[in-house]
């Protein structure tokens, strides 16, 4: 058995959008915002061992689309080189 070293490293980043943004998902709220009441925030963990690299991301939102998706993919793929195809 064999062991290699398991690196990890943690970042947390603040995406709360600006005030006035117009509000999505709420149907009986109408206009925009007005304040900031909690910031809304992302996270990212990236686990790496030997040649295989992982990045998991959590962010303060229902849902995004599939693009964005694949822009993240893509950027994290640029910086970090995880697989756009989540291959190990």
């Amino acid at each position: 058995m064999t062991s290699e070293a398991l690196y990890a490293s943690a970042v947390e980043f603040d995406i709360t959008p600006p005030i006035g943004t117009a509000f999505d998902g709420y149907a009986a709220r109408q206009g925009t915002s007005l304040g900031i009441h909690d910031p809304l925030l992302g996270q990212l963990l990236l686990l790496q061992a030997g040649d295989c690299r992982l990045a998991f991301i959590t962010l303060d939102l229902i849902g995004v689309s599939l693009d964005f998706t694949q822009q993240v993919r893509q950027g994290i793929n640029q910086v970090v080189g995880v697989p756009v195809d989540g291959t190990l």
